[in-house]
């Protein structure tokens, strides 16, 4: 039962994990495709950190996470 239990947790984890894994693999992505690697690029990263909307909830999440930490 116990080699049951570890394969069953293996799957589990790969289960939850792989989603998060391909994302970051496709965010260096050069293409504006979803499906073709088109080799490494941060352009998208470059466009992130441009984005005055995207800045902004940073931000807020910052100030958010500081005013909880230090009243908690």
């Amino acid at each position: 039962m116990k080699r049951a239990s570890k394969i069953y947790t293996v799957l589990v984890m790969i289960f939850l994990f792989a989603p998060i894994a391909i994302l970051i693999l496709y965010s260096f992505n050069g293409q504006n495709s979803k499906t073709v690697l088109d080799g490494f690029s941060l352009h998208w990263y470059d466009e992130l950190f441009h984005d005055s909307y995207t800045l902004e909830a940073v931000r807020n999440t910052l100030i958010l996470a500081v005013s909880a930490s230090l009243i908690s």
